[in-house]
């Protein structure tokens, strides 16, 4: 399978998961309008992103994008505000994460473990309160980190 079929068709999809889905090149834009999608989990490693803008992924809880190995920038995040957990562990290339992740006032855990981050703004965590978990673990490339105090 080289690109996910329209998932329009499905409108109470709750959960996918496309781990070992290994010569998966793009995911349908539909999956941007799944209202009631509560998990997405996938390891994917050509994909170089999940969906293009912001998608309306109000129910959605958590997003492992772990491994996306080719994934340089983390999807726009707006339109998921209900995010609790976050895990980007492995994606190797990934060098920034979109702004949009400082709105996620819901995010209890953020796993970054293994990505070429340089550095986190404080207007990203500055508002997230609930953050429980921080994993920046074998982030090598990691310079800076906001004062949290």
């Amino acid at each position: 399978m080289i690109e996910t079929s329209d998932l329009t068709g499905a409108p109470n999809l709750e959960k996918i998961n496309l781990t070992g889905c290994r010569s998966l090149c793009e995911v349908h834009p539909s999956i941007g309008v799944l209202k009631r999608l509560q998990e997405i989990k996938n390891y994917i490693p050509g994909i170089k992103q999940l969906w293009k803008g912001s998608a309306v992924l109000h129910n959605l809880k958590e997003l492992d994008l772990s491994y996306f190995e080719n994934m340089i920038e983390t999807p726009d995040l707006t339109g998921a505000p209900n995010l609790e957990k976050i895990n980007l562990t492995g994606c190797r290339n990934l060098c920034e994460v979109h702004s949009s992740i400082g709105v996620l006032e819901r995010l209890k855990e953020l796993r970054m473990s293994g990505t070429r981050i340089k550095q986190l703004s404080m207007g990203m965590l500055v508002v997230l309160h609930n953050l429980r978990i921080l994993d920046l673990n074998h982030s090598k490339n990691l310079i800076e980190t906001p004062d949290l105090s």
